[in-house]
Protein backbone atom coordinates (compact mmCIF):
# COMPACT_ATOMS: atom_id res chain seq x y z
CA UNK A 1 0.00 0.00 0.00
CA UNK A 2 1.28 3.64 -1.20
CA UNK A 3 2.49 6.18 2.29
CA UNK A 4 2.96 9.02 2.59
CA UNK A 5 6.18 10.34 4.53
CA UNK A 6 8.50 12.85 5.57
CA UNK A 7 11.44 13.21 2.59
CA UNK A 8 15.10 12.64 3.93
CA UNK A 9 16.41 12.12 0.79
CA UNK A 10 16.74 13.88 -2.47
CA UNK A 11 13.51 15.11 -4.73
CA UNK A 12 14.17 13.01 -8.24
CA UNK A 13 12.78 14.26 -11.64
CA UNK A 14 12.73 12.01 -14.66
CA UNK A 15 14.36 14.33 -17.58
CA UNK A 16 11.13 14.20 -19.46
CA UNK A 17 10.02 16.83 -16.65
CA UNK A 18 8.20 13.68 -14.87
CA UNK A 19 8.67 14.18 -10.96
CA UNK A 20 9.10 11.38 -8.61
CA UNK A 21 10.51 11.30 -4.82
CA UNK A 22 12.15 8.84 -3.16
CA UNK A 23 13.32 8.62 0.74
CA UNK A 24 14.17 6.42 3.35
CA UNK A 25 12.39 6.21 7.19
CA UNK A 26 14.86 5.01 10.12
CA UNK A 27 14.50 1.56 9.29
CA UNK A 28 16.07 2.59 5.71
CA UNK A 29 13.16 0.91 3.64
CA UNK A 30 11.97 3.08 0.66
CA UNK A 31 8.01 4.34 0.59
CA UNK A 32 6.13 5.12 -2.25
CA UNK A 33 2.91 6.94 -2.78
CA UNK A 34 0.86 7.48 -5.91
CA UNK A 35 0.47 10.13 -7.41
CA UNK A 36 -3.27 10.40 -7.21
CA UNK A 37 -2.86 10.47 -3.22
CA UNK A 38 -0.83 13.52 -3.49
CA UNK A 39 -3.46 15.53 -5.74
CA UNK A 40 -6.51 14.65 -3.23
CA UNK A 41 -4.15 17.04 -0.98
CA UNK A 42 -5.78 20.56 -2.31
CA UNK A 43 -4.28 23.16 -0.43
CA UNK A 44 -0.57 21.79 -1.98
CA UNK A 45 -2.25 21.77 -4.95
CA UNK A 46 -3.10 24.98 -5.00
CA UNK A 47 -0.18 26.15 -3.74
CA UNK A 48 1.63 25.03 -6.39
CA UNK A 49 -0.61 26.22 -9.01
CA UNK A 50 -0.40 29.58 -7.84
CA UNK A 51 3.59 29.49 -7.87
CA UNK A 52 3.39 28.08 -11.04
CA UNK A 53 0.95 30.81 -12.30
CA UNK A 54 3.49 33.66 -10.83
CA UNK A 55 6.69 32.18 -12.47
CA UNK A 56 5.14 32.34 -15.67
CA UNK A 57 3.97 35.70 -15.53
CA UNK A 58 7.70 36.94 -14.51
CA UNK A 59 9.21 34.70 -17.37
CA UNK A 60 6.86 36.30 -19.92
CA UNK A 61 7.57 39.64 -18.63
CA UNK A 62 11.12 38.85 -19.05
CA UNK A 63 10.60 37.41 -23.10
CA UNK A 64 8.84 41.01 -23.43
CA UNK A 65 11.70 43.32 -22.39
CA UNK A 66 9.44 44.38 -19.36
CA UNK A 67 10.56 44.66 -15.36
CA UNK A 68 8.16 41.72 -13.91
CA UNK A 69 5.81 43.12 -10.96
CA UNK A 70 6.59 43.99 -7.06
CA UNK A 71 4.45 40.94 -6.56
CA UNK A 72 6.78 38.69 -9.15
CA UNK A 73 9.92 39.98 -7.76
CA UNK A 74 9.20 39.42 -4.45
CA UNK A 75 8.20 35.24 -5.36
CA UNK A 76 12.52 35.78 -5.70
CA UNK A 77 13.25 35.30 -2.12
CA UNK A 78 9.78 33.52 -1.01
CA UNK A 79 9.74 30.31 0.33
CA UNK A 80 9.50 27.65 -2.47
CA UNK A 81 6.83 24.70 -2.32
CA UNK A 82 6.98 22.50 0.24
CA UNK A 83 8.92 19.03 -1.00
CA UNK A 84 8.72 17.01 1.96
CA UNK A 85 5.45 14.78 0.81
CA UNK A 86 7.08 12.00 -1.31
CA UNK A 87 5.56 10.32 -3.94
CA UNK A 88 5.75 7.62 -6.48
CA UNK A 89 4.38 7.32 -10.25
CA UNK A 90 3.82 3.66 -11.19
CA UNK A 91 4.72 4.41 -15.14
CA UNK A 92 7.79 3.20 -16.85
CA UNK A 93 10.98 2.50 -15.41
CA UNK A 94 13.22 5.95 -16.46
CA UNK A 95 17.05 6.97 -15.37
CA UNK A 96 16.00 9.46 -12.70
CA UNK A 97 17.89 12.90 -12.40
CA UNK A 98 18.76 13.36 -8.26
CA UNK A 99 19.06 16.75 -7.14
CA UNK A 100 18.83 18.87 -3.68
CA UNK A 101 18.29 22.14 -2.44
CA UNK A 102 21.84 23.47 -1.32
CA UNK A 103 21.36 25.51 2.15
CA UNK A 104 24.29 26.82 1.99
CA UNK A 105 24.10 28.68 -1.40
CA UNK A 106 20.43 30.29 -0.76
CA UNK A 107 18.72 26.76 -1.06
CA UNK A 108 19.52 27.04 -5.18
CA UNK A 109 18.85 23.84 -7.06
CA UNK A 110 22.18 21.12 -6.81
CA UNK A 111 21.63 18.57 -9.42
CA UNK A 112 23.64 15.25 -9.46
CA UNK A 113 23.69 14.03 -12.76
CA UNK A 114 24.63 10.37 -13.85
CA UNK A 115 26.90 10.90 -16.81
CA UNK A 116 23.96 10.12 -19.56
CA UNK A 117 22.36 12.60 -18.24
CA UNK A 118 25.43 15.16 -18.00
CA UNK A 119 25.80 14.18 -21.76
CA UNK A 120 22.21 15.54 -22.46
CA UNK A 121 22.92 18.99 -21.35
CA UNK A 122 20.20 20.46 -23.25
CA UNK A 123 17.26 18.33 -20.58
CA UNK A 124 19.82 19.69 -17.64
CA UNK A 125 19.00 22.86 -18.58
CA UNK A 126 15.49 22.21 -19.00
CA UNK A 127 14.82 19.81 -16.17
CA UNK A 128 16.69 23.11 -13.92
CA UNK A 129 13.83 26.20 -15.47
CA UNK A 130 11.41 23.50 -14.65
CA UNK A 131 12.08 23.80 -11.59
CA UNK A 132 12.10 27.36 -11.05
CA UNK A 133 16.28 27.52 -11.80
CA UNK A 134 15.40 30.92 -13.13
CA UNK A 135 14.12 32.35 -10.46
CA UNK A 136 17.79 31.80 -8.93
CA UNK A 137 19.45 33.12 -12.26
CA UNK A 138 21.68 30.37 -11.64
CA UNK A 139 22.31 26.33 -10.48
CA UNK A 140 24.43 24.14 -9.63
CA UNK A 141 25.80 20.81 -11.45
CA UNK A 142 28.37 18.17 -9.57
CA UNK A 143 29.84 16.38 -12.55
CA UNK A 144 29.77 12.44 -12.38
CA UNK A 145 32.27 10.09 -12.64
CA UNK A 146 33.74 9.91 -16.07
CA UNK A 147 32.73 13.45 -17.28
CA UNK A 148 36.57 14.61 -15.36
CA UNK A 149 40.15 13.39 -16.28
CA UNK A 150 42.40 13.40 -13.35
CA UNK A 151 44.05 16.94 -12.69
CA UNK A 152 47.82 17.32 -13.67
CA UNK A 153 50.33 17.93 -11.71
CA UNK A 154 51.72 21.54 -12.59
CA UNK A 155 54.75 23.43 -11.57
CA UNK A 156 55.79 26.41 -9.38
CA UNK A 157 54.74 29.42 -11.72
CA UNK A 158 55.92 33.25 -11.89
CA UNK A 159 52.99 34.43 -14.65
CA UNK A 160 51.56 37.43 -15.60
CA UNK A 161 48.49 38.15 -13.33
CA UNK A 162 46.07 41.23 -11.94
CA UNK A 163 46.73 42.90 -8.65
CA UNK A 164 43.39 45.06 -7.23
CA UNK A 165 43.03 48.53 -6.19
CA UNK A 166 39.57 49.16 -4.16
CA UNK A 167 38.09 53.01 -4.65
CA UNK A 168 35.06 53.73 -3.07
CA UNK A 169 33.04 56.02 -4.98
CA UNK A 170 30.78 58.57 -3.23
CA UNK A 171 27.90 59.12 -2.48
CA UNK A 172 26.52 55.25 -3.95
CA UNK A 173 29.24 54.14 -1.16
CA UNK A 174 29.80 51.38 -4.46
CA UNK A 175 33.49 49.83 -4.50
CA UNK A 176 35.24 50.30 -7.99
CA UNK A 177 37.71 48.13 -8.07
CA UNK A 178 40.95 48.96 -10.47
CA UNK A 179 42.95 46.42 -11.82
CA UNK A 180 46.68 46.53 -12.74
CA UNK A 181 49.01 44.06 -15.10
CA UNK A 182 51.97 42.67 -12.80
CA UNK A 183 52.89 39.14 -12.39
CA UNK A 184 51.91 36.04 -9.08
CA UNK A 185 53.85 33.46 -8.00
CA UNK A 186 50.84 30.93 -7.86
CA UNK A 187 52.33 27.48 -6.13
CA UNK A 188 52.91 23.85 -7.61
CA UNK A 189 50.02 21.46 -7.53
CA UNK A 190 51.82 19.52 -4.19
CA UNK A 191 51.87 22.88 -2.55
CA UNK A 192 48.35 24.37 -2.67
CA UNK A 193 46.87 24.49 0.42
CA UNK A 194 43.56 24.69 1.31
CA UNK A 195 42.71 28.32 2.85
CA UNK A 196 42.67 29.14 6.53
CA UNK A 197 38.89 30.60 5.92
CA UNK A 198 36.37 28.20 7.31
CA UNK A 199 33.51 30.89 7.79
CA UNK A 200 30.20 30.58 5.86
CA UNK A 201 29.57 32.72 2.48
CA UNK A 202 28.13 35.69 4.12
CA UNK A 203 30.99 35.62 6.85
CA UNK A 204 33.66 36.03 3.71
CA UNK A 205 31.52 38.83 1.94
CA UNK A 206 32.07 40.49 5.59
CA UNK A 207 36.03 40.08 5.31
CA UNK A 208 36.29 40.97 1.37
CA UNK A 209 34.60 44.27 2.91
CA UNK A 210 37.15 45.10 5.50
CA UNK A 211 39.55 44.14 3.44
CA UNK A 212 38.65 46.63 0.83
CA UNK A 213 38.19 49.17 3.71
CA UNK A 214 41.37 48.56 4.70
CA UNK A 215 43.51 48.83 1.31
CA UNK A 216 41.05 51.90 0.38
CA UNK A 217 43.16 53.56 -2.74
CA UNK A 218 45.63 50.86 -2.16
CA UNK A 219 46.82 47.98 -4.09
CA UNK A 220 45.34 44.84 -2.28
CA UNK A 221 48.63 43.11 -0.49
CA UNK A 222 49.48 39.66 -2.37
CA UNK A 223 46.13 39.28 -3.74
CA UNK A 224 46.95 37.88 -7.52
CA UNK A 225 44.85 36.60 -10.45
CA UNK A 226 45.52 34.84 -13.15
CA UNK A 227 43.06 35.45 -16.11
CA UNK A 228 41.58 34.56 -19.50
CA UNK A 229 44.08 31.55 -19.80
CA UNK A 230 43.65 30.02 -23.09
CA UNK A 231 42.67 26.60 -22.39
CA UNK A 232 41.29 25.16 -25.83
CA UNK A 233 43.78 22.63 -27.02
CA UNK A 234 45.23 20.00 -25.06
CA UNK A 235 48.71 21.33 -24.45
CA UNK A 236 47.63 25.09 -23.19
CA UNK A 237 45.15 22.56 -20.80
CA UNK A 238 48.09 20.65 -19.27
CA UNK A 239 49.81 23.65 -19.06
CA UNK A 240 47.53 25.69 -17.22
CA UNK A 241 47.21 22.71 -15.21
CA UNK A 242 43.62 21.30 -15.97
CA UNK A 243 42.60 18.47 -17.19
CA UNK A 244 43.73 17.83 -20.83
CA UNK A 245 40.24 16.96 -22.08
CA UNK A 246 37.42 19.89 -20.97
CA UNK A 247 34.58 18.80 -19.15
CA UNK A 248 32.40 22.31 -20.44
CA UNK A 249 33.14 21.46 -24.17
CA UNK A 250 31.87 20.73 -26.17
CA UNK A 251 28.45 20.03 -24.86
CA UNK A 252 25.38 18.84 -26.34
CA UNK A 253 23.59 21.37 -28.36
CA UNK A 254 25.62 24.35 -28.04
CA UNK A 255 24.04 27.00 -31.13
CA UNK A 256 27.68 28.66 -30.54
CA UNK A 257 28.69 25.92 -32.50
CA UNK A 258 27.01 26.82 -35.32
CA UNK A 259 28.31 31.06 -35.65
CA UNK A 260 29.76 33.07 -37.70
CA UNK A 261 33.20 33.17 -35.99
CA UNK A 262 34.93 31.52 -33.00
CA UNK A 263 35.42 33.46 -29.77
CA UNK A 264 38.13 32.74 -27.49
CA UNK A 265 36.65 32.03 -24.00
CA UNK A 266 32.66 32.62 -25.42
CA UNK A 267 33.02 29.73 -27.87
CA UNK A 268 36.30 27.93 -26.41
CA UNK A 269 37.26 27.33 -22.82
CA UNK A 270 39.51 30.15 -20.81
CA UNK A 271 40.75 29.15 -17.45
CA UNK A 272 41.25 31.56 -13.99
CA UNK A 273 43.53 30.68 -11.66
CA UNK A 274 44.03 32.78 -7.68
CA UNK A 275 47.10 33.00 -5.86
CA UNK A 276 46.81 32.17 -2.43
CA UNK A 277 45.21 35.30 -0.54
CA UNK A 278 42.36 35.56 0.18
CA UNK A 279 40.17 38.51 -1.88
CA UNK A 280 40.62 37.59 -5.89
CA UNK A 281 37.52 39.48 -7.13
CA UNK A 282 35.68 39.55 -10.28
CA UNK A 283 33.21 42.86 -10.57
CA UNK A 284 29.40 42.71 -11.59
CA UNK A 285 28.45 41.96 -14.96
CA UNK A 286 26.23 39.86 -17.27
CA UNK A 287 27.69 37.53 -19.79
CA UNK A 288 27.86 38.88 -23.66
CA UNK A 289 25.57 38.74 -26.17
CA UNK A 290 22.70 37.03 -23.30
CA UNK A 291 24.66 34.01 -23.12
CA UNK A 292 24.28 31.45 -20.98
CA UNK A 293 28.22 30.42 -18.88
CA UNK A 294 29.24 27.37 -16.64
CA UNK A 295 32.03 28.10 -14.61
CA UNK A 296 33.40 24.66 -12.94
CA UNK A 297 36.14 24.68 -9.92
CA UNK A 298 38.49 22.12 -9.87
CA UNK A 299 40.24 23.55 -6.75
CA UNK A 300 39.25 25.92 -3.77
CA UNK A 301 36.58 27.94 -2.60
CA UNK A 302 34.61 30.53 -4.75
CA UNK A 303 31.76 32.73 -3.06
CA UNK A 304 29.28 34.18 -5.63
CA UNK A 305 26.70 36.73 -5.75
CA UNK A 306 24.31 36.47 -8.34
CA UNK A 307 20.92 38.95 -9.18
CA UNK A 308 18.23 36.78 -11.14
CA UNK A 309 17.11 37.99 -14.24
CA UNK A 310 13.80 39.10 -12.99
CA UNK A 311 15.48 41.38 -10.94
CA UNK A 312 17.84 42.97 -13.57
CA UNK A 313 15.43 45.75 -14.24
CA UNK A 314 15.24 46.81 -10.65
CA UNK A 315 18.51 46.51 -10.62
CA UNK A 316 19.86 48.64 -13.04
CA UNK A 317 17.37 51.13 -12.06
CA UNK A 318 19.16 51.78 -8.63
CA UNK A 319 22.38 51.04 -9.58
CA UNK A 320 22.25 54.24 -11.88
CA UNK A 321 21.51 52.89 -15.62
CA UNK A 322 18.57 55.24 -16.80
CA UNK A 323 18.77 55.84 -20.36
CA UNK A 324 22.37 55.05 -21.11
CA UNK A 325 24.23 52.03 -22.54
CA UNK A 326 22.83 48.51 -22.14
CA UNK A 327 26.24 47.04 -21.29
CA UNK A 328 26.90 50.47 -18.43
CA UNK A 329 27.96 47.72 -16.26
CA UNK A 330 30.87 46.55 -18.17
CA UNK A 331 32.24 50.39 -18.18
CA UNK A 332 32.60 50.63 -14.54
CA UNK A 333 34.07 47.45 -13.15
CA UNK A 334 32.24 47.63 -9.89
CA UNK A 335 31.79 45.11 -6.82
CA UNK A 336 28.45 45.44 -4.67
CA UNK A 337 28.37 43.64 -1.41
CA UNK A 338 25.38 42.49 -0.20
CA UNK A 339 24.75 44.75 2.54
CA UNK A 340 24.27 47.41 -0.10
CA UNK A 341 21.92 45.25 -2.46
CA UNK A 342 19.90 44.95 0.43
CA UNK A 343 19.65 48.41 1.17
CA UNK A 344 18.76 49.18 -2.25
CA UNK A 345 15.97 46.36 -2.55
CA UNK A 346 17.73 44.17 -5.36
CA UNK A 347 16.82 40.46 -4.44
CA UNK A 348 20.38 38.48 -4.75
CA UNK A 349 21.63 34.77 -4.46
CA UNK A 350 25.02 34.40 -2.35
CA UNK A 351 26.75 31.15 -3.07
CA UNK A 352 29.26 29.11 -2.19
CA UNK A 353 30.77 26.80 -4.73
CA UNK A 354 33.26 23.91 -3.76
CA UNK A 355 35.70 21.87 -6.36
CA UNK A 356 33.88 19.52 -8.19
CA UNK A 357 30.79 21.76 -8.78
CA UNK A 358 29.57 24.25 -11.74
CA UNK A 359 27.63 26.74 -11.36
CA UNK A 360 25.40 27.45 -14.49
CA UNK A 361 24.42 31.18 -14.72
CA UNK A 362 21.54 31.97 -17.03
CA UNK A 363 21.30 34.47 -19.26
CA UNK A 364 21.27 38.45 -18.39
CA UNK A 365 21.53 37.14 -14.78
CA UNK A 366 23.85 39.82 -13.15
CA UNK A 367 27.07 38.42 -11.22
CA UNK A 368 30.16 38.92 -9.33
CA UNK A 369 32.79 36.96 -6.50
CA UNK A 370 35.86 36.49 -5.42
CA UNK A 371 38.32 33.95 -3.95
CA UNK A 372 38.64 32.97 -0.63
CA UNK A 373 42.52 31.33 -1.33
CA UNK A 374 43.54 29.39 -3.98
CA UNK A 375 41.36 28.73 -6.54
CA UNK A 376 41.85 27.04 -10.36
CA UNK A 377 38.56 27.26 -12.24
CA UNK A 378 37.51 27.14 -15.85
CA UNK A 379 34.70 28.41 -17.73
CA UNK A 380 32.68 28.82 -20.93
CA UNK A 381 29.69 30.22 -22.86
CA UNK A 382 26.78 28.14 -23.97
CA UNK A 383 23.85 29.38 -26.65
CA UNK A 384 20.67 27.24 -25.82
CA UNK A 385 18.35 26.19 -29.05
CA UNK A 386 16.15 29.31 -28.46
CA UNK A 387 19.06 31.78 -27.99
CA UNK A 388 19.37 34.62 -31.03
CA UNK A 389 21.19 38.09 -31.18
CA UNK A 390 17.89 39.83 -31.90
CA UNK A 391 17.23 40.51 -28.60
CA UNK A 392 21.06 41.73 -27.81
CA UNK A 393 21.74 45.37 -27.25
CA UNK A 394 25.11 46.02 -28.09
CA UNK A 395 26.95 48.68 -26.60
CA UNK A 396 26.03 51.53 -27.75
CA UNK A 397 28.00 53.02 -30.28
CA UNK A 398 28.55 56.39 -28.50
CA UNK A 399 31.05 54.77 -26.53
CA UNK A 400 33.57 53.17 -28.94
CA UNK A 401 34.01 50.90 -27.40
CA UNK A 402 37.35 49.10 -28.54
CA UNK A 403 36.46 45.54 -27.46
CA UNK A 404 33.56 45.46 -28.25
CA UNK A 405 32.37 42.19 -30.20
CA UNK A 406 30.93 42.97 -33.81
CA UNK A 407 27.42 41.58 -33.90
CA UNK A 408 28.35 39.74 -37.62
CA UNK A 409 30.32 37.39 -35.50
CA UNK A 410 27.57 36.16 -33.25
CA UNK A 411 25.28 35.80 -36.41
CA UNK A 412 24.12 31.87 -37.47
CA UNK A 413 26.89 30.76 -40.34
CA UNK A 414 24.84 30.36 -43.92
CA UNK A 415 25.62 27.32 -45.72
CA UNK A 416 29.20 27.07 -47.52
CA UNK A 417 30.51 29.44 -45.50
CA UNK A 418 33.56 29.29 -43.99
CA UNK A 419 34.48 30.28 -40.15
CA UNK A 420 36.29 32.44 -38.69
CA UNK A 421 38.67 30.78 -36.02
CA UNK A 422 39.77 33.92 -34.10
CA UNK A 423 41.79 31.16 -31.49
CA UNK A 424 43.97 29.99 -34.58
CA UNK A 425 44.82 33.83 -34.55
CA UNK A 426 45.39 34.12 -31.18
CA UNK A 427 49.16 35.58 -30.04
CA UNK A 428 50.76 32.86 -28.37
CA UNK A 429 54.11 33.17 -28.96
CA UNK A 430 55.88 33.00 -25.25
CA UNK A 431 52.80 32.36 -23.10
CA UNK A 432 53.10 32.90 -19.74
CA UNK A 433 56.87 31.45 -19.16
CA UNK A 434 58.81 31.64 -15.97
CA UNK A 435 60.21 35.00 -15.15
CA UNK A 436 61.56 37.21 -12.42
CA UNK A 437 59.53 39.41 -10.11
CA UNK A 438 60.03 43.07 -10.39
CA UNK A 439 61.14 44.76 -7.22
CA UNK A 440 57.87 46.17 -5.97
CA UNK A 441 55.80 46.61 -2.34
CA UNK A 442 52.67 45.28 -2.90
CA UNK A 443 50.93 48.40 -1.67
CA UNK A 444 52.37 50.53 -2.99
CA UNK A 445 50.19 53.13 -5.57
CA UNK A 446 50.20 52.17 -9.41
CA UNK A 447 51.12 53.45 -11.88
CA UNK A 448 48.68 53.95 -14.60
CA UNK A 449 48.52 51.87 -17.25
CA UNK A 450 47.95 50.92 -20.71
CA UNK A 451 45.04 49.29 -20.64
CA UNK A 452 42.85 52.21 -21.32
CA UNK A 453 40.58 51.94 -24.39
CA UNK A 454 37.76 53.96 -24.09
CA UNK A 455 36.65 56.67 -21.71
CA UNK A 456 34.74 55.47 -18.57
CA UNK A 457 30.91 56.29 -18.77
CA UNK A 458 30.46 59.06 -16.01
CA UNK A 459 27.69 58.05 -13.51
CA UNK A 460 24.75 60.22 -12.64
CA UNK A 461 25.88 61.37 -9.07
CA UNK A 462 29.27 62.79 -8.51
CA UNK A 463 31.92 60.59 -8.04
CA UNK A 464 35.88 61.32 -8.58
CA UNK A 465 35.42 64.43 -8.08
CA UNK A 466 33.71 64.38 -4.43
CA UNK A 467 35.95 61.28 -3.17
CA UNK A 468 38.94 62.30 -0.51
CA UNK A 469 42.17 63.39 -1.96
CA UNK A 470 44.71 60.64 -2.39
CA UNK A 471 48.31 60.43 -3.91
CA UNK A 472 47.25 56.90 -4.86
CA UNK A 473 44.25 58.22 -6.93
CA UNK A 474 43.92 56.31 -10.25
CA UNK A 475 42.68 57.62 -13.42
CA UNK A 476 39.14 56.04 -14.27
CA UNK A 477 39.99 53.01 -16.73
CA UNK A 478 37.89 50.34 -18.34
CA UNK A 479 39.93 47.90 -16.08
CA UNK A 480 36.90 45.65 -15.53
CA UNK A 481 37.82 43.13 -17.80
CA UNK A 482 40.53 42.02 -15.53
CA UNK A 483 43.31 41.33 -18.28
CA UNK A 484 46.62 42.15 -19.01
CA UNK A 485 47.08 42.99 -22.46
CA UNK A 486 50.19 42.11 -23.10
CA UNK A 487 50.33 39.50 -26.40
CA UNK A 488 46.65 39.36 -26.59
CA UNK A 489 44.70 39.97 -29.67
CA UNK A 490 41.82 38.49 -28.46
CA UNK A 491 40.07 38.24 -25.19
CA UNK A 492 36.48 37.17 -23.44
CA UNK A 493 34.13 40.22 -24.11
CA UNK A 494 36.14 41.78 -26.91
CA UNK A 495 38.48 42.56 -29.83
CA UNK A 496 41.67 44.52 -29.15
CA UNK A 497 42.72 46.82 -31.51
CA UNK A 498 45.44 45.16 -33.61
CA UNK A 499 42.97 42.77 -34.35
CA UNK A 500 40.16 44.76 -35.90
CA UNK A 501 40.98 44.80 -39.38
CA UNK A 502 40.42 40.79 -39.48
CA UNK A 503 38.59 40.08 -42.67
CA UNK A 504 35.37 38.60 -42.26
Amino acid sequence: MAEQVVSQGLRQIDLEGVEVFSATDSSGIIHNQEQKDLEEDASFRDRQEAEATQSEETLQSLDRGESPSTDSLSTLNSDRFDESVVTFQEAEEEEKVEFERDSGSDDILRLKPTLRQWEDFPSLLSFARAHNAELDGCFKIVLPDGALEAIPEKPAQLVDANAFTPQLLRPSRIWRVNTKPTTGKFPSSSDIKESSFTGNATEAAKRLSKIFSKSRNRQIRDVRYRVDVPAWSAEQRLAAGVPGKSPLHPLKGDKLDLTKAIIPGIHTPYVYESGPAFGATFQLHAEDFRLSSLNHLYKGRKIWIIIPSAAVGLAEEQLGRNERCSQFMRHRAEFVFPEKLERLGIPFRLIDQSPGETIVILPDAYHEGFSTGYTLAEAKNYAEETWSTETYQPCDATCQLATAIPGDFMRIIEDGEDRLDLCSSYDDDSPDSMKQEPDEEDSAPEEPTEQREEPTEQREEPTEQQEEPTEQQEEPTEQQEQRPRKRIKWIKGGMSSNASNLDL
